[in-house]
């Protein structure tokens, strides 16, 4: 028959070492928790300063900066989502479209992204709209070589960067 023997654990495998590395764990996990929670509980709030001056004048001559030579009777507002690359070429081919369709206003006929109002945008979408923001109509001379071709062929060869691209940022 086997004698069975209770083995007690001995001091070097249970004894302090074992403890501190446990209680530094623990201590660890606390502060990481007391972080988290602290960072949770902040607050941050915007502070709304009123204008300094605003006149009607100034109402006025911000509407006529809007308006500048489209019609009145138009509001064409536009939206570009984000999606990289390809939000960027579809944005840039929504423009050439509006640039290509003919409208009849009250000043004449001309293209429809001469009406444009407002232009809003978000990631991808945001190259082509600040593009467009900066140079205008130019915008159909280069940006498609400058920045959608570079753009993708640095994807594609796995180069995604803004040197790649061509662009100085």
């Amino acid at each position: 028959m086997k004698q069975s023997r209770k083995v007690q654990p001995s001091a070097d495998r249970t004894g302090t070492a074992g403890k501190r590395r446990f209680m530094g764990i623990t201590a660890r996990l606390c502060l990481l928790c007391l972080v988290l929670l602290n960072a949770a509980c902040s607050h941050m709030s915007a502070v709304d300063k009123p204008l300094a001056k605003w006149t009607p004048e100034l109402d006025q001559r911000a509407f006529e900066q809007l308006e500048q030579d489209r019609s009145p009777e138009l509001a064409v507002m536009v939206a570009f989502s984000g999606g990289g690359t390809r939000a960027s070429a579809f944005a840039y081919g929504v423009l050439k479209e509006l640039a290509d369709t003919e409208v009849m206003t009250a000043k004449g006929t001309g293209p429809l992204l001469h009406e444009v109002d407002v232009i809003s945008s978000v990631s991808g979408g945001s190259f082509t709209a600040a593009y467009y923001g900066l140079y205008g109509e130019r915008i159909f001379t280069d940006f498609e070589q400058r920045f959608l071709r570079k753009m993708w062929k640095a994807f594609c060869c796995g180069k995604y960067s803004t040197r790649s691209a061509g662009l100085n940022c």
